[in-house]
């Protein structure tokens, strides 16, 4: 049996066997060539994607190659009271960092990592033990003492990329106050000209008011320092010059009231001469660390040549909250007002004078107290609905005025049309 083919379907399928060859091996023949070009097609596609992968991957890798450690903040040179807990810190950029903390003593140098494999002598020194912090950018001495006093603590910072060094602190032990938290930038490059300062961030572990004084160094050692200005530079934020080519040396003393003291890092200072063959052209700050309330941020830029520019970016500062008097006030002795910060939940406490009280200053309040009207009853209790201030007997009057105005308009406009009517 055959099925009936309409004319169309006939004129078809003739001209599709007539492509074909008239059918048979030479159809057979035409589809696996067909087939054959097809996968070279699809094996083209499959060789071009992988090639454009490793290209990706290979530009991923070399941007990644760069990113070898760089030292942000060095660890800062403090005086701790004997049997404190005396602690040192690095900041440090890059991917997949690992830290090394070494102890300078009496000339040797001692790699702490090896603390449990063998004796070393300046341990005798710390009652309760020493070591690392979890993340390892930071080492403390617990119950640190005298005999560590004029020794030495460096960080060595590393990756796979690479490998760097911080300035090594000098570790001081005396007095009974402890020393103020400081942290400065670990250097700072400029043009020739170009706007360069140094912020120091520092803060009292009791809160108080700190003081400044400002060295230079021509050696780069502390040791070494000078007073810059004849002891003048006495803020938190030294303006370095920049109009000479080379490289200063800066250090910033920070004192507490109850006599904690500490030096910062030395901070070298480059001003260079700017090439005319290149004139960087960077693009936007991106903040690489955020600012706290109290400790400077960091925010770097790129140029297409390569280099990097970093700078600080200045602490938020707290945002105190409208406070609470945890304590009031009687007329002999004073209250205090205790502030939250809404950002960091750190507190600061205010005293309320004795005097303001007797004198209801700290009672006072910005929404008077509600006063009550009526007549009194048989005891002298006042009866009536309570108000805040704003009587009946005003909002009669109000509305007197308000009612004889509305009366002597209309009255004027009467007038009016009558006259344009006669």
């Amino acid at each position: 049996l055959s099925t009936p083919i309409s004319r169309q379907g006939a004129r078809k399928y003739s001209r599709n066997t007539a492509l074909l060859g008239g059918g048979g091996q030479n159809a057979h023949d035409y589809k696996y060539k067909q087939m054959s070009q097809q996968k070279d097609v699809t094996m083209r596609k499959i060789i071009l994607t992988l090639f454009s992968l490793a290209m990706l991957f290979g530009l991923s890798l070399t941007a990644f190659a760069v990113s070898e450690p760089e030292i942000l903040r060095e660890p800062q040179n403090l005086t701790w009271p004997e049997n404190s807990v005396a602690g040192y810190s690095v900041e440090a950029y890059g991917e997949n960092l690992s830290y090394q903390w070494y102890i300078v003593y009496e000339g040797k140098t001692y790699d702490t990592s090896k603390l449990p494999e063998g004796r070393q002598p300046w341990v005798d020194f710390v009652t309760e033990g020493a070591g690392p912090s979890q993340s390892g950018s930071e080492f403390y001495f617990t119950g640190i003492l005298s005999g560590l006093n004029g020794a030495e603590i460096y960080c060595e910072v590393s990756n796979s990329y690479g490998k760097v060094k911080t300035s090594p602190a000098i570790i001081s032990v005396g007095g009974s106050a402890m020393p103020p938290a400081i942290s400065v930038v670990s250097r700072i490059t400029v043009n020739k000209g170009e706007f360069a300062d140094i912020y120091c961030t520092a803060s009292d572990p009791k809160g108080g008011e700190l003081e400044y004084l400002w060295y230079e160094t021509a050696t780069g050692k502390l040791q070494d320092i000078a007073a810059v200005n004849r002891g003048a530079e006495t803020a938190d934020t030294l303006h370095c010059e920049t109009d000479r080519v080379g490289t200063r040396y800066y250090v910033c003393m920070v004192t507490t009231p109850d006599g904690g003291v500490g030096y910062s890092s030395v901070v070298p200072v480059t001003v260079t001469e700017e090439s005319a063959a290149h004139t960087h052209q960077f693009g936007e700050w991106m903040i690489t660390t955020s600012p706290t309330c109290t400790e400077p941020g960091i925010q770097a830029r790129e140029c297409n040549c390569g280099v990097t520019e970093r700078a600080e970016v200045p602490p938020t500062g707290h945002r105190w909250d409208e406070g609470t008097v945890t304590k009031e006030p009687t007329e002999n002795t004073d209250g205090e007002k205790t502030f939250i910060c809404t950002i960091c939940k750190e507190t600061k406490v205010e005293t309320i004078k004795a005097a303001e009280a007797a004198s209801g200053i700290s009672g006072r309040s910005d929404n008077p107290a509600p006063v009550e009207s009526g007549t009194p009853d048989a005891a002298g209790t006042v009866q009536g609905e309570r108000h805040s201030g704003f009587s009946w007997r005003a909002a009669v009057i109000i509305a007197v005025v308000l009612a004889g105005g509305a009366a002597a308009a209309a009255a004027i406009h009467i007038k009016r049309k009558k006259e344009k009517s006669n």
